[in-house]
């Protein structure tokens, strides 16, 4: 822009530090630039760099990648293109932008004015990721008010952040107030309620992306599930011409002469509901279980069935599908394995000496070569339907 003089980053680059009343005055510049913009744009890349002095006031520039504010999101509105230092929480999980995302910007840009530094310093794309959606800013110092008002523009939550025209407002009457404070004790309280819904809200959006992150591992489990199913299924049918296909709710059975197999689909499952202790030794997305049962028991046996964990057995953080299933720890009669589901298997895997135990220990299915897998539960139904 050649008719600017500067930009806001060369401006505060040049100065060892901004007093109060002229950052306010920045800042209210801003503000009212960001009221002309809301209804009808979404800025999306606002940082100092795109914030130019121009005919004594400072502008907004830089529209490269704004939409419209009513329009829908689309793949082709480049969600990716942000600068990571003053992106908002749903930019980075690729959510709809909207006025509320030009706002968090403005809160980093605030407490950059305050403190001289940005609230969360990255400095690798992953770091800031991190940082914007799940840590709280640091405590900043200077008027209650304004700390309370750029606290509340950094929430995670989009529609916990101040609207524009409540922006201006507040900072109008900040400006308006400067040096008057008719109870310390309440500003004091005030900026103590700021600093807990900054925590609240962070903890909030932590939850979220936690969540986002095991939906998305489920769709995975699921996806893979369903060819492993798919080539079982077919692998029976294939050996066995007259073998009856029967659909019962979430599980497929498939009948021969005694025998039959079934397979259930799988189930999501809570982190938290371990069923001894808090959390368990590994992290589980699904679970299922395959079972075969013949008509007639014949050494005390009549059933087998073997659990099916999606979950990062081997290594945190890479999930797979897991085959494994227990029996009892003491008193052990010679009963065929059996699944439980993980919040029953918890004591399996605690420290303690508990009631079950690892009776098939956890295998690794291998979708891109099952044959192994296959092979198994083809033979335990071959003589299941044999009452074998």
């Amino acid at each position: 822009m050649p008719r600017a003089e500067f930009n806001l980053r060369e401006y505060i680059s040049s100065k060892s530090s901004l007093a109060i009343d002229e950052a306010l005055a920045i800042l209210d510049d801003i503000a009212k630039g960001l009221a002309v913009l809301a209804p009808v744009l979404v800025h999306r890349d606002l940082k100092p760099e795109n914030i130019l002095f121009l005919d004594g006031r400072w502008a907004i520039c830089d529209f490269g990648i704004a939409r419209y504010a009513a329009a829908a999101t689309a793949p082709d509105t480049r969600k990716r293109s942000f600068t990571p230092a003053y992106a908002a929480p749903e930019q980075w999980t690729y959510q709809r932008a909207t006025s509320a995302t030009d706002i968090y910007a403005f809160g980093v840009i605030a407490f950059e004015l305050i403190a001289g530094t940005r609230p969360f310093p990255g400095p690798d794309e992953v770091d800031y990721a991190a940082q914007h959606t799940r840590e709280v800013a640091p405590q900043l110092s200077g008027p209650a008010p304004l700390v309370s008002l750029i606290a509340a523009c950094l929430t995670k939550a989009d529609q916990a952040r101040p609207s524009v025209s409540d922006l201006e407002r507040r900072l109008t009457k900040i400006r308006d107030n400067r040096g008057r404070t008719r109870s310390a004790s309440l500003a004091i309280a005030q900026q103590q309620s700021s600093e807990q819904t900054a925590r609240l809200s962070a903890e909030g959006e932590q939850q979220r992306a936690e969540q986002l992150r095991r939906d998305n591992l489920f769709y995975a489990a699921t996806s893979d599930y369903k060819i492993l199913s798919e080539e079982l299924f077919t692998a029976i049918r294939e050996e066995a011409a007259d073998v009856v296909v029967e659909e019962s709710g979430t599980q497929t059975s498939l009948r021969l002469l005694a025998g039959t197999l079934t397979l259930s689909q799988p189930t999501s499952f809570n982190k938290l509901d371990w069923g001894y202790g808090a959390t368990g030794p590994f992290d589980v997305i699904a679970y299922s279980q395959i079972q075969v049962q013949q008509l007639q028991a014949l050494q005390g046996r009549q059933r087998r069935s073997h659990s099916l964990y999606y979950c990062d057995y081997l290594d945190p953080g890479h999930y797979a599908w897991f085959e494994l299933a227990f029996c009892p720890n003491m008193h052990y009669d010679h009963s065929a394995p059996f699944a439980l589901t993980p919040g029953e298997s918890g004591v399996a895997f605690s420290r303690t000496f508990g009631t079950m135990q690892l009776a098939w220990g956890a295998q690794r299915v291998d979708l891109d070569d099952p044959e192994e897998f296959l092979i198994r539960w083809l033979e335990f139904f071959g003589e299941a339907a044999q009452n074998k």
